[in-house]
């Protein structure tokens, strides 16, 4: 069952107070948003040195680790904070291997590779994903878009504009109805997309 505004809010306030549990609900609530998120950003050609969950998962110790800077009280204010955050991670990641040139992944070669004559091995020597690995992110697309194809119109207009990173505000705004009103709709949304994932 997903945790309700509610919810958060008061183990933000008991997080606060240091109750480390409550601090690991808030942050369990948010790691299905999370991991779609870092899966939709995640440079593909970066997949072999990391996934999703490690990046998510390495949020979750930074958040861990600065809590008490953060200021928020609601439950949007800790998405936006750890959005900011995850993207941050994704960030230094990619430059960790794509800006240096000791570790540059494009440089990384295996003697395995190097002998390839198989197409499938070729595709790995090239940087470009290997075809199980294309079959899986497929297979993940296919079931997102089936996912978000069964949900409501307005949940997924909601869904897109959220993503487009517009506040509730100016969801409502776009859309003509009440802050509140897009804010349940979102939470639905995400609350059935994360049953039928």
């Amino acid at each position: 069952m997903r945790a309700s505004s509610e919810d958060i809010k008061q183990w933000l306030e008991a997080a606060r107070a240091g109750c480390r549990e409550a601090l690991g609900k808030t942050l369990e609530a948010s790691r299905l948003y999370l991991l779609w998120l870092a899966r939709r950003e995640l440079d593909p050609g970066l997949r072999a040195k990391a996934g999703e969950s490690d990046l998510v998962q390495e949020t979750f110790m930074e958040v861990c680790r600065d809590f008490d800077r953060f200021t928020g009280k609601s439950e949007k204010e800790l998405l936006a904070w750890l959005r900011r955050m995850l993207r941050n991670n994704l960030m230094n990641f990619a430059r960790t291997y794509r800006a240096t040139a000791k570790r540059d992944i494009a440089s990384e070669v295996s003697l395995e590779t190097m002998r390839a004559t198989d197409s499938a091995e070729i595709a790995v020597a090239t940087g470009d994903p290997a075809p199980s690995q294309q079959a899986i992110e497929r297979e993940e697309a296919v079931l997102l878009l089936e996912a978000l194809a069964r949900l409501p119109a307005d949940c997924q207009e909601i869904i897109a504009l959220w993503n487009q990173e517009h506040s509730f505000e100016e969801i409502a705004r776009l859309t003509g109805r009440p802050a509140s009103t897009v804010r349940a709709k979102w939470l639905q949304a995400i609350g059935q997309l994360q049953q039928l994932v």
